[in-house]
């Protein structure tokens, strides 16, 4: 029976770890997706106003990010702004695709 609460109770602690960690990871992908998405609409306001896309944040009036993101870089037509999330992983908006994805590695832009 003493057994049983013990494991009971490893098993609730671990299902309340794995809840919060999962749910943590949503709600800052959504932070993320939240900045990020404010800082598409500056680069997209800036290639309106001047027919090509910033090089860095000073042509945007902002900033450089310190910790993780949002960086971006850009070539010609596209750009893309990603997250640092450590470990060789990514967060990713890409101009092209118009979404965000993870990834392992950042894309080259030919």
């Amino acid at each position: 029976m003493k057994y049983k609460k013990i494991i009971f109770a490893i098993l609730f602690l671990f299902g309340v770890f794995a809840i919060s960690y999962f749910y943590g990871i949503k709600v800052s992908k959504a932070e993320m997706e939240t900045q990020g998405n404010f800082l598409k609409e500056r680069i997209e306001t800036y290639h309106n106003l001047f027919n090509k896309y910033p090089n860095n944040f000073d042509e945007l009036n902002l900033n450089q990010p310190e910790d993780r993101g949002p960086f971006f870089y850009s070539k010609e037509d596209v750009f893309i702004i990603y997250y640092d999330l450590g470990k060789n992983n990514y967060y990713i908006y890409s101009s092209l695709t118009k979404e965000w994805n993870d990834a392992k590695l950042l894309p080259v832009l030919e």
